[in-house]
């Protein structure tokens, strides 16, 4: 998948996938997710790329004025990859690679 967002390109298949999100029970549920956290190889920018519902990143309003869900691309800070990294468990050699990390 490749989207142009903010003058830069958004490509899944030259970034490093870091994991897999899955929330909710389904597609029925507003709050479900199902996409995958990646890292892009130059600036090391952090984005998820899938599918989300209306309560999600990645919903979107309708002309309506109705909010759904949708699937694409969706660029996040890395405060917010580091924390999706922690709830999915992503081991500690990766987390030290893309984030600050300070022994406890």
């Amino acid at each position: 998948m490749r989207k142009v967002l903010d003058g830069k390109i958004w490509d899944t298949s030259k970034a490093t996938a870091l994991c897999e999100i899955w929330t909710g029970t389904g597609i029925k549920d507003f709050k479900h997710m199902d996409c995958t956290l990646f890292v892009t190889p130059r600036s090391k920018s952090f984005f998820l790329a899938g599918y989300g519902g209306g309560l999600t990143l990645f919903s979107k309003t309708l002309a309506d004025g109705s909010i759904s869900g949708s699937e694409g691309i969706v660029p996040i800070d890395a405060d917010m990859a580091r924390r999706l990294c922690e709830e999915q468990d992503v081991d500690v050699e990766t987390m030290e690679k893309y984030f600050n990390i300070e022994e406890a």
